[in-house]
């Protein structure tokens, strides 16, 4: 009983220490994150996982506590900015924010509880399919798969800590970050099964090394271009407590947030930009974009200065009101949308983005038909409308681009479902807003995760946020001069334009990875029951 204790609690202190050196992966103010360490921890949590569902005596409960010890090592040691978040965003005071933090251990990696769940049921036949290496495949996809499925607000998953390898991420725009994510957990899966049972994998291990040789032999490249155009993109840095009281009608808040972007949008009077770029939620008042289609006078009249003086168009981020609000009794429901919307040089309206995916809690709430009720009694969360549209915007020039709203460029899925295959846009602009997060590591791993959709789709990303980090990253992923967190200033860029054609993963989207893991599954079938019959010839018939 005490060696099953002793054995338990190291097996729940490794899978600590794995979430810990999982979130050392991930970039913070200090570092641009380690190389293998997210390796390393998973392998600790297989580990663990699959030791402790082998033993006979409560496992179920066992392997909870080990999920939940490397979700706190991520928590504690990767997402340690919630707390700030929760007293920025949702008014929460210490240290109540603190344990609200820790509560987040429970859901900051669902999709590790359907791993858990499998696991668990297959745990009378656990011994037999662990020396199998088929089966090393089948827990790999399954863990990639819920990966993909679950969601998950903020998906720091084990195929993008390979970011670090590039530009030596040859094949990510045909198979995506989920065949990083596939093959890192089948190198977890194959070091435990050696390890306990001196099971060697040759057709798996060989296709490992091949799809990591690959990678290194066919980097990312610089794709040719055609011309440039001149981008103006405005860092205002407009601290929270500014933010708010602008937009609750604080006239001295409201002159500042204006001033400092018409200055900045004015900028360096020798620069002459094509478009000027405002972050998300940037202009403090609700505007009606549908009436600003038509008629001049509704368009804020520092963008029409702006624009009327630098003959540029105006992208910007801003809350754009609904005519008739869905409940007219809560006018505060649901009336206006988080939006990207595009002026032309005659500073009416060309085309609008409004944000379909909304951050819980401080855009909405997950209560389904009781979120109008609370919204009468909860006066800190926004309560967007969700957009409908997926619209292409397209300059004069004709460079053409779509406009994820923060955590939206977090998705693979989703950009997918937002380009247009026949009209594949030049540039993706990110209109995004983390002042919430403070100078913490939040601003440094949205940055590092959204570069994926970069070399995904072959498309540069063009990324306005309020406090920071400003850049543009191309598809080969090398970076534009930043604007650090915390600057107040703009960036004038020649920025070349790329072209830009539809990406395998871009047609495909996960069903390749899901294809070539199949394949696999298929091959180490057939190797297994290929060795079965070698060894029946081998053995002697006994006389």
């Amino acid at each position: 009983m005490k060696k099953l204790i002793n054995n338990t609690s190291k097996h729940i202190g490794l899978s600590l220490l794995g979430g810990a050196l999982y979130a050392i992966a991930f970039p913070n103010p200090l570092n641009n994150g380690f190389y293998i360490t997210h390796l390393i921890g998973m392998f600790l949590f297989v580990s663990a996982l699959f030791e402790l569902a082998l033993e006979l005596k409560r496992p179920l409960v066992k392997m909870i506590l080990a999920g939940l010890a490397f979700s706190m090592g991520l928590n504690l040691i990767g997402y340690y900015w919630i707390p700030h978040t929760l007293k920025e965003f949702g008014q929460i005071p210490p240290p109540l924010n603190w344990l609200l933090g820790l509560f987040f251990t429970f859901i900051i990696l669902p999709y590790l509880w359907p791993v858990v769940f499998v696991v668990y049921k297959l745990r009378g036949r656990l011994t037999n399919y662990l020396e199998k290496t088929s089966f090393m495949v089948f827990f790999s996809a399954l863990f990639t798969l819920s990966e993909s499925i679950v969601p998950q607000q903020f998906p720091g998953h084990l195929g993008h800590g390979f970011l670090n390898f590039a530009p030596y991420l040859g094949l990510a725009p045909i198979f995506g970050a989920k065949a990083f994510s596939f093959f890192g957990f089948l190198a977890c899966t194959l070091v435990f099964q050696y390890r306990r049972y001196k099971t060697l994998a040759p057709v798996s291990s060989m296709i490992i090394v091949l799809f990591t040789l690959l990678n290194f032999l066919w980097p990312i490249e610089k794709k040719p271009t055609q011309g440039h155009f001149n981008l103006r993109i405005v860092q205002a840095n407009i601290g929270n407590f500014m933010k708010l009281d602008s937009e609750n009608g604080g006239t001295n808040s409201i002159a500042a947030v204006i001033k400092r972007y018409k200055d900045l949008s004015l900028g360096d009077p020798n620069f002459s930009p094509d478009l000027i770029v405002w972050p998300e939620t940037a202009y403090p008042f609700a505007i009606n974009s549908e009436k600003m289609q038509k008629d001049l006078w509704t368009v804020p009249p520092v963008m029409r200065e702006i624009i009327s003086k630098t003959q540029s168009e105006l992208l910007f981020g801003g809350y754009d009101q609904l005519t008739f609000p869905p409940v007219p009794e809560n006018p505060y429901f649901e009336a206006e949308f988080n939006s990207a919307i595009l002026l032309g040089k005659k500073a009416l309206t060309k085309e609008k983005y409004h944000k379909h995916l909304l951050i819980p809690f401080g855009e909405t709430l997950p209560f389904g038909p009781l979120t109008e009720l609370a919204s009468r009694y909860l006066k800190n969360v926004s309560f967007f409308a969700r957009g409908e549209r997926f619209p292409t915007f397209e300059l004069d020039n004709g460079i053409q681009f779509v406009t994820p709203i923060c955590y939206e460029i977090l998705y693979s899925s989703f950009i997918k479902g937002m380009i247009d295959l026949e009209k594949y846009p030049e540039f993706i602009v990110n209109l995004t807003n983390d002042s919430w997060y403070g100078d913490t590591a939040e601003p440094y791993q949205h940055l590092f995760l959204a570069k994926w959709r970069a070399i995904e789709f072959g498309i540069p990303i063009i990324r306005s946020t309020n406090t920071g980090i400003t850049s543009i990253i191309s598809s080969d992923l090398s970076e534009s001069p930043r604007i650090g967190i915390g600057e107040q200033r703009f960036l004038d860029l020649k920025t070349p334009i790329e072209q830009t054609a539809p990406t395998l993963f871009a047609k495909y989207g996960a069903t390749l990875w899901q294809a070539l893991a199949l394949l696999l599954f298929l091959l180490e079938v057939f190797w297994q029951k290929r060795k079965i019959r070698q060894d029946s010839k081998e053995t002697p018939v006994s006389q």
